[in-house]
């Protein structure tokens, strides 16, 4: 079931932006400012209209899991399993589907990931969660930060030994 939703707004100077509506159609928290200033340095619309439909089904997750938005920054692992299995209409019980891609996942993860730089500008979040290690989750033990470069020598050499 669906609580927020992307919903569009059309000002009398004629200017038009999308925000996120809950389902007593009130603008979700902080999300109608971020989205209007988007539009207000030179934004597409069609660029509020992507960036609200991602934080729409970013908020029905923090919904689902009785969190509100800012608590959950440190578990976006979490968030990008739902987003990549999460089907309203799917029978309860039944194997998940892969509902969105990973072209998908990044645009709504890089959405988010705006709306919280945004907030931790002004002060409404803490500003110091790694997002990309969130997302992955811990390293494992001797593991390389980065998944293109090789592990050097060292680590590899224990390995090949046992």
């Amino acid at each position: 079931m669906r609580t927020f939703k992307s919903f569009r707004i059309k000002l009398p100077s004629g200017e038009r932006y999308w925000t996120v509506i809950d389902g007593s159609y009130r603008p979700a928290q902080g999300v109608d400012d971020f989205l209007h200033v988007r539009t207000g340095r030179g934004g597409a619309e069609s660029t509020t209209e992507s960036y609200a439909r991602a934080l729409a089904l970013f908020f029905d997750w923090c919904s689902s899991i009785g969190r509100d938005w800012p608590t959950t920054a440190g578990e976006f692992g979490r968030f990008v399993y739902w987003l990549q299995h999460y089907d309203p209409d799917s029978a309860p019980g039944a194997v998940p589907p892969i509902v969105h891609g990973p072209r998908r996942v990044n645009v709504v993860l890089a959405a988010v990931r705006e709306y919280f730089r945004h907030a931790a500008a002004l002060g409404e979040v803490d500003d110091s969660v790694d997002f990309a290690r969130s997302w992955r989750g811990p390293e494992p033990a001797g593991t390389s930060a980065n998944p293109c470069q090789p592990l050097p020598p060292w680590a590899i050499a224990p390995a090949i030994q046992s």
